[in-house]
Order: structure tokens, then C-alpha cells, then sequence
């Protein structure tokens, strides 16, 4: 049976941010899923389901709070 492996989705608008989250998700051994808006976030969303999301709250096109309710 394979080992499990969290796949952790990133939504933030700030690609410099996003990059350094990759970096040590990657380095504690987990998958990345990253997204710059929350379009993307849903494109996303339908071809993978995540293990945890981690959501800006103040996103460019979107409000992380509006989009969790």
C-alpha cells in the first residue's frame, strides 16, 4: 500500500509569497498546488482534491472569508 502525501493547496496573490510557501512544503515532503486568484483556486479545485487549503484572506479579485462561506 503507498504511503499517504498531503496535497497542500496555496491561494495567495503574491507570487513571491506563493514561491517560498512551494519551497517548504516541497522541502517537508508534501505536494503543492498553487493559485494566484481565487479563478484559479477553482480550476484547481476540480481537478484535484486538496488535504488542507491555505487561503489569503485579502486576495486581489476575492475575499478569503467570502469564499470559505
Amino acid at each position: 500500500m503507498a504511503d499517504f502525501v498531503p496535497i497542500i493547496l496555496t491561494v495567495d496573490d503574491d507570487p513571491h509569497l506563493l514561491a517560498l510557501i512551494e519551497h517548504h512544503i516541497h522541502e517537508w515532503g508534501y505536494i503543492h498546488c498553487g493559485a494566484c486568484s481565487s479563478s484559479e483556486m477553482w480550476k484547481g479545485l476540480e481537478q484535484t482534491i486538496p488535504t488542507v487549503i491555505l487561503l489569503d484572506i485579502a486576495l486581489g479579485d476575492a475575499d478569503g472569508i467570502d469564499l470559505v462561506s
